[in-house]
């Protein structure tokens, strides 16, 4: 799903984030893959979102050194 399709940014970008040009969001820029908070099918792993927006519930050893994460939740601290 391409509404899950995320692009990291600069500073993941130069700490080694994976991204692939194959796959671009609806502006343009390159995706990444992006954690979920979601257990893997394994000991050791997470689900995750691919580049193309696809969910992989099986997931993917979380010791690696490219992957990128997304905010649970944003919160508004100014009320």
């Amino acid at each position: 799903d391409s509404a899950r399709q995320a692009a990291p940014r600069p500073y993941a970008i130069a700490q080694g984030a994976y991204t692939n040009s194959d796959y671009k969001t609806a502006g343009g820029e390159v995706c990444c893959w992006w954690w979920l908070r979601s257990p893997g099918l394994y000991r050791n792993y997470a689900a995750y979102v691919h580049v193309d927006g696809a969910v992989y519930c099986t997931g993917s050893y979380v010791n690696r050194d490219n992957d990128t994460v997304r905010p649970a939740i944003w919160v508004n601290i100014e009320a």
